[in-house]
């Protein structure tokens, strides 16, 4: 059994009005005359015709959505699968999604291009690029340190070792061992004995 409410394109609650317009628009789509008289184009139609016959009458549609109703009930209502578009629609498709996956290639293409291509330099001519050595990443880490336990330091303590010129290497891994240990009292004589 076919499904007139697919063929036409309308919802099953459809008035009878845009079950008409439905119809009109179809029989247009698809109209032999526009098509060289096309086999498929008239088989279209056929079934465009068959179904608006059904659905816009009043009591054969009640007959219709009656055996519809039974049937999706009991599953045996599969997809018409005979009324498709245009034999050729696939191949437009095709060609439609061809065109954006060039199009996706070539602008992944441009930005790997102008990655490559642009200069590595800043873009400010007298800014100098940073150079990380190991007292900038002791620096990093100990930043890392005050934020993780913000009350531990007093302020004059951090810009004691902030304002320094190099801090040690491995300093803050000891402010860490001593911060576990719980042991304040070596963790303020290390920074004094390493910022005096």
């Amino acid at each position: 059994m076919r499904n007139y409410y697919e063929i036409l394109d309308v919802p099953t609650n459809a008035s009878k009005a845009q079950i008409k317009e439905a119809y009109l628009r179809k029989c247009k789509t698809y109209h032999p005359d526009l098509h060289q008289g096309a086999a498929w184009a008239e088989a279209h139609v056929k079934l465009v015709n068959e179904a608006y016959q059904v659905l816009y009458d009043t009591f054969r549609r009640q007959s219709y959505d009656h055996k519809l109703f039974e049937l999706q009930i009991e599953g045996g209502l599969a997809k018409d699968d005979s009324f498709s578009l245009h034999p050729n629609s696939s191949d437009q498709l095709k060609k439609i999604l061809m065109l954006g996956v060039s199009l996706t290639a070539f602008l992944l293409l441009a930005l790997i291009l102008v990655h490559f291509i642009s200069p590595n330099q800043p873009l400010d001519a007298t800014a100098t690029p940073i150079h990380y050595k190991s007292e900038i990443k002791e620096k990093t880490r100990f930043l890392e340190f005050c934020k993780a336990y913000p009350n531990l330091l007093s302020q004059e303590q951090f810009h004691k070792v902030i304002s320094s010129s190099s801090i040690p290497s491995g300093f803050t891994y000891q402010l860490r061992l001593y911060t576990v240990k719980r042991d304040t009292a070596s963790l303020y004589q290390l920074i004094e004995q390493s910022f005096p």
